[in-house]
């Protein structure tokens, strides 16, 4: 490690830089080192505010004859982004220093290798240090120049030998583990601490030891080609394919194990299974072989090689032995390209490009298929079957499919299939096995593109849905079940009991019984026979869920089907009257008025004045001048009025307290024309969005010229229209309209805003300072709202748009 003296061109003013050192190969700093130049690794380090200079730790990371120039950079840290940095990488490099390297000692080959016999198994490399080793001992390492690339020779140096004091030559045993073209070999020596006490200096390291580099050359060996074609093309279908493998000598004093292998193996690559060895005999004449391979998987093309090496008939490899005729490593010559062709499918095509049928009955259906090859040598058998689309199965449709064969030279048929149960969808899929040993089709590969195939699914229904029963216990009413569809498939048997209303399971209490309490539709049934009467009978008041239902294991397509209504039972007791108890003479009169309710029946809002109501306490004087007449106080008789029977609430099955609820708004499309109401608008800058979104609406006014002091004369009765007053025409008043529903159920565009009428209520006070303003929200949700004025002299109500940009019409205006 050396040191390098940085020296900055400014004193640091931001908080801190990371000074950083970097190898060049020329003065100006401008190109990376070559390899004749070597290279250096420095820094970084940290400089604080303040300093002018710093010291960088350096090493030599390879020596070269041309020597390397070292340049350094700053980049300074700011405290805010929008701060300019003092030093940066990219404008702050010098002037830089030149290195050159002393002359160190090597590592050199003593004897170049020049060609050497690869089926030796164990070769020495003789290696001479320059320098005799001083001190501490030396660690000799020899390598392939570069690493060696993939598919060249491979070296496997066995011993790294160590050189004490006063020695300079050594061994190095290496052994051929891959054979390919010729290849470079350098040596270089390391020592194991500074050669003298207390100093820093090795008398050798590996980064500047390397001698000069010598090429290993290989002489001809024994090898194993795979004979022609050098690519094929094999079926994944094949039950065995087989290589033709050439030795280019037979075996001479050992056995040969002949070895096949696919060398690109990996993934995507089709994979091949060569189940054996073979062995060829010393002194035999053989120098031919058939090695037998099966297809396992296809991909993209595999690369096959084989390789041969000598063995012992006992021991295998022999030990001592210091050449083979063949190795592994070094016997592999020539390979063939195997492609793999996808083995041809079977493809169900009913259903068209979505693949979806629908059966409608039992059948016999027909499934048409088609093959991606017309069958060659034999003819193909299909094979069709059913899988589960949710993976549950239990209660999916059942299909029977009856044999079908596709002669040779067509590539298309027919199946019959018939439907044995129905139950959830599933998916259909399709095979082929060649007759005989044909292998064209296999089952196991060639099934192709599948359908779902799902039933039909008929309904039950109870009618009508929803039923009452009033009088005596055991009172009788009849419901009817009935059938979509005939039962194709078996008999559909409907087994009917009470739920409670939420259907969160069976009933606690009977508040009725069903006769019937199972039915059955027998299979083919038709007209009349798919509905059956069914009588209910009452037993105690209250409201319950008649469910009608099949079994989830029924064969029939109504599997799992469930029918429901809803049964209202209200047992009224009949007591016997006894007239001896009955006066002969009718008693005093007893008034029917009751005070339960109290004393002001119109009285309807806490705090606040009703209109038309005179006894209510809230309103004032100069409310009452408002009213047109006086809302009854007291109830005026004992009457009950039934509003709706319950065939007329048959509807709106969530109200189950009959008589005592009537239906007050009904919002059936049948009745009228129903328009969705516009969301109500409170932002002024909104308006324009809301009125581009919505259904527009014109309001013409309706205007008349009033005489100077008109308005401020006019006073609000109950139910009369509410004016307007123009802000361009002095005195032309209007009436305000809203939108309304109109009796057809059409919507109204003018329909007069009445003062504390059925459309809104505004209300206003009598003193501005003594009440605040009453306000109420008008039934109209658009894109208005209104300011109600203090009562003052000459003030009235006056209203405004939301999309004006004015200010209220009157200082003082509450804004609703």
């Amino acid at each position: 490690a050396l040191l390098l003296n940085v020296t900055l061109s400014e004193a640091l003013r931001d908080v801190r830089a990371d000074v950083r050192c970097f190898g060049r190969s020329d003065a100006g700093g401008t190109a990376p080192p070559a390899t004749d130049n070597g290279d250096v690794v420095a820094g970084p380090v940290t400089v604080l505010a303040g300093a002018r200079a710093a010291s960088i730790e350096y090493r030599v990371s390879r020596v070269g004859p041309a020597g390397v120039w070292l340049f350094c950079t700053a980049d300074s840290t700011v405290d805010s982004a929008s701060l300019r940095p003092q030093y940066r990488s990219q404008t702050s490099q010098g002037t830089g220093l030149g290195l050159l390297f002393a002359a160190t000692p090597t590592a050199e080959i003593a004897t170049p290798p020049g060609e050497i016999d690869p089926n030796v198994l164990v070769h020495e490399l003789p290696v001479r240090l320059s320098q005799l080793v001083v001190g501490e001992p030396v660690l000799v390492r020899c390598a392939v120049a570069g690493g060696g690339d993939a598919g060249a020779t491979a070296l496997s140096f066995l011993d790294e030998p160590s050189l004490a004091a006063g020695g300079g030559d050594a061994s190095v045993r290496f052994a051929v583990t891959a054979l390919g073209g010729a290849v470079p070999v350098l040596c270089a020596a390391e020592s194991a601490g500074p050669s003298a006490a207390g100093g820093s200096a090795f008398q050798y390291r590996f980064i500047t030891s390397q001698g000069a580099s010598s090429v290993v050359t290989f002489a001809p060996v024994a090898a194993v080609d795979v004979a022609a074609p050098a690519a094929r093309t094999v079926a994944l279908n094949s039950p065995q394919e087989t290589l033709v493998v050439n030795l280019s000598e037979a075996a001479a004093d050992l056995d040969l194990l002949l070895r096949c292998t696919v060398t690109n193996g990996g993934a995507g690559v089709s994979e091949l299974h060569f189940p054996s060895n073979v062995t060829g005999l010393a002194g035999a004449a053989t120098r031919q072989f058939a090695v037998r391979f099966t297809v396992v998987s296809a991909g993209t093309p595999a690369e096959v090689g084989c390789l041969a090496e000598s063995q012992d008939p006992a021991h295998g490899t022999p030990a001592a032995a210091a050449r083979l005729q063949y190795r592994f490593a070094t016997s592999m010559r020539s390979t063939t390209t195997v492609t793999v062709e996808p083995s041809p499918k079977v493809n169900v095509v009913t259903g068209g490009e979505a693949g979806k049928v629908r059966l409608n009955g039992p059948g016999p259906h027909i499934l048409d298929l088609s093959l991606d090859r017309a069958a060659a040598d034999t003819p193909v058998a299909v094979l069709c079957r059913t899988f589960s689309l949710d993976g549950g199965g239990a209660f999916d449709v059942e299909l029977a499919f009856a044999a079908a064969t596709v002669p040779v030279g067509a590539n298309a048929t027919q199946v019959e299939y018939t439907l044995v149960a129905a139950g959830a969808p599933v998916g259909v899929a399709c095979s082929g096995q060649s007759e005989g040993a044909g292998t064209q089709y296999l089952n196991s590969t060639s099934e192709g593109r599948a359908i779902e195939v799902a039933v039909h699914q008929p309904v039950a229904v109870l009618q009508p849905d929803a039923v009452e029963i009033i009088g005596a216990q055991g009172q009788a009413v009849g419901v009817r079940l009935l059938l979509s569809d005939s039962p194709s498939l078996a008999d559909a048997v409907f087994n009917c009991t009470f739920e409670a209303l939420d259907g969160a399971g069976p009933a606690v209490q009977a508040y009725a019984r069903v006769e019937p309490a199972s039915v059955t539709f027998a299979k083919g049934a038709e007209g009349r026979a798919l509905q059956r009467e069914l009588t209910l009978y009452s037993v105690d008041s209250g409201t319950q869920r008649l469910v009608c239902r099949t079994a989830l294991s029924s064969p029939s397509e109504y599997r799992g089907q469930t029918a429901a209504a809803t049964v209202f039972v209200l047992v009224l007791r009949v007591y016997a009257i006894d007239w001896e108890q009955v006066p002969t003479t009718p008693t005093a009169a007893v008034s029917a008025v009751s005070t339960r309710l109290g004393r002001c029946l119109c009285d309807l809002t806490a705090r606040q004045c009703d209109a038309n109501c005179c006894c209510d306490q809230d309103c004032s004087a100069l409310e009452q001048r408002t009213f047109t007449a006086c809302s009854p106080e007291r109830p005026v008789g004992p009457f009950k009025e039934r509003c709706a029977s319950w065939s007329a609430l048959r509807s709106t099955p969530a109200v189950y307290a009959y008589p005592f609820f009537c239906v007050v708004t009904d919002n059936n499309p049948s009745l009228g024309l129903v328009f969705q109401s516009p969301a109500m608008v409170t932002d002024p800058l909104l308006f324009p969005a809301a009125v581009s979104r919505d259904r527009p609406h014109t309001y013409p006014v309706q205007q008349q010229q009033l005489l100077a002091g008109a308005a401020s004369a006019t006073r609000y009765q109950v139910r009369t229209p509410l004016l307007t007053v123009s802000q361009n025409v002095a005195f032309l008043l209007g009436l305000l309209g809203f939108p309304t529903r109109a009796a057809d159920g059409s919507c109204q565009d003018l329909s007069p805003s009445l003062f504390l009428g059925a459309q809104g209520r505004y209300g206003f006070s009598s003193s501005a300072a003594a009440e605040p303003a009453h306000h109420a929200t008008s039934p109209f949700s658009g894109s208005f709202a209104h300011a109600a004025e203090a009562e003052t002299a000459g003030a009235f109500t006056c209203l405004r748009t939301l999309g004006s940009d004015r200010a209220p019409c009157a200082a003082g205006s509450v804004l609703d």
